[in-house]
C-alpha cells in the first residue's frame, strides 16, 4: 500500500491511515447499517450457506483462487479507481476464505485442540500482514 500511496502523490502518512480504515470501515459499515450481532451472524451464516451448498473445500479453493487473482490484478493498478476494483473481489474472496478455512479448521482437530489451533491461525494471519508487505521490497 505504501508503494501505491508514494505513486499516486499522496503523503506516506496516509498508507497507515487507509489500512486501518479497512478495519474501521468495518466497524462503522455495521454501526451505520444497524447491524448488531444477529445481523453479522447472518452474514456469516451466509457463508456457510454456501459452503453447504457448494462444499467448503470447494468453497475455500474458489475464495482462495478469487483472491490470489486479485492479488495480481491490484499490483499494477494504475490508479486509484483501479486499485479499488480490484480490491474489491480481494475483500470477498478473502473474506469467504477466512471464514471457510476456520471451518475447516475446527472440524479438522480434535474438540480440545481448537481454541489453540484457532489462536495459532490467527497469530500466523497476523504475522502474515506484517511480513507480507516487506516481500514487495
Amino acid at each position: 500500500m505504501p508503494y501505491y500511496i508514494k505513486n499516486f502523490g499522496g503523503a506516506p502518512a496516509l498508507a497507515g491511515i487507509l489500512m486501518s480504515s479497512f478495519a474501521l470501515g468495518q466497524f462503522f459499515a455495521a454501526e451505520a447499517l444497524g447491524l448488531g450481532p444477529a445481523e453479522r451472524g447472518w452474514l456469516l451464516a451466509y457463508v456457510g450457506a454456501l459452503a453447504k451448498r457448494f462444499d467448503e473445500r470447494n468453497l475455500a479453493a474458489t475464495a482462495l483462487s478469487i483472491t490470489a487473482v486479485s492479488r495480481v490484478l491490484y499490483s499494477p493498478a494504475p490508479s486509484v479507481p483501479m486499485l479499488v476494483m480490484a480490491l474489491l473481489p480481494l475483500s470477498l474472496g478473502s473474506g469467504v476464505a477466512g471464514t471457510t478455512l476456520r471451518t475447516l479448521l475446527t472440524q479438522s482437530v480434535p474438540r480440545e485442540s481448537v481454541g489453540g489451533r484457532l489462536g495459532l491461525a490467527s497469530s500466523i494471519d497476523s504475522i502474515n500482514r506484517i511480513l507480507a508487505p516487506c516481500a514487495w521490497r
